[in-house]
């Protein structure tokens, strides 16, 4: 089991999922010509199929007198290759009922960006306004239309590509003690043409962020009930401002 799939377990371990690593499967669900490293739970009873892929190579970036001749394409697809890599694990269970997750670990820093735009360039095209290299959250991108770089009925099967991030400034700790406090947390892209969607609520920590791509490209933020409140699968979409 490499780095990425054990750090994967630690997050589930602290939202209290369970889990049957890839050895395992065979115990909860029937499987496949593939086989993803994970089939998780959640106490309400909300199950999904995960994939952990990682980044192993640094992002060549060009010296600072070329930067404005970098094409920032190259980092995005890096992101995007992952995300392909791993839904090809996938792909045998589009027809499971389980919402299909790619989980993207960047433990090792590597200069990859893990924005919101970012991960919309997954599932959309990306049109560059500011000369790069991208910020830490990817400001100096936008997504401009629904034209997805995983688009086509190949592809509606994954509901959602999600980035675990480490070393983040973390949200008001609303009276939480250091025991209640995750050490991660996750950022979920959601996509909009999945055939089962991924509901909002498995990863309902104060930090976790969710949103997905809209058809006019605008990137908007998913709010939903906690597991404990429930397990609608009801959205809420506020616009980025």
């Amino acid at each position: 089991m490499n780095q990425a799939e054990q750090n994967f377990m630690l997050l589930l371990d602290e939202r209290k999922i369970s889990y049957w690593p890839e050895a395992r499967l065979h115990e909860v669900i029937e499987p496949q010509n593939t086989k993803p490293d994970f089939f998780c739970k959640t106490r309400c009873g909300l199950s999904f199929l995960c994939e952990v892929e990682s980044f192993e190579r640094e992002v060549d970036f060009p010296p600072i007198s070329d930067l404005a001749q970098f094409d920032p394409s190259v980092m995005f697809k890096r992101l995007c290759g992952a995300a392909q890599r791993a839904g090809k694990q996938l792909k045998p269970y589009e027809n499971s009922g389980f919402p299909l997750v790619v989980a993207l670990d960047n433990w090792r820093m590597i200069g990859i960006d893990s924005g919101k735009y970012s991960l919309a360039r997954v599932f959309g095209e990306t049109q560059f306004v500011i000369s790069p290299p991208p910020s830490a959250d990817s400001s100096s991108i936008q997504v401009s239309r629904r034209r997805g770089e995983l688009a086509g009925s190949m592809r509606t099967y994954m509901s959602c590509v999600s980035a675990v991030l480490w070393n983040f400034p973390r949200a008001a700790q609303l009276n939480r003690t250091e025991s209640e406090t995750n050490s991660r947390r996750v950022r979920v892209m959601h996509n909009p043409e999945a055939i089962t969607p991924f509901p909002p609520q498995i990863f309902d920590d104060v930090d976790d962020e969710h949103f997905t791509v809209q058809n006019n490209g605008q990137v908007i933020t998913l709010n939903s009930p906690s597991c404990s409140q429930g397990a609608e699968r009801t959205y809420e979409s506020e616009v980025e401002k």
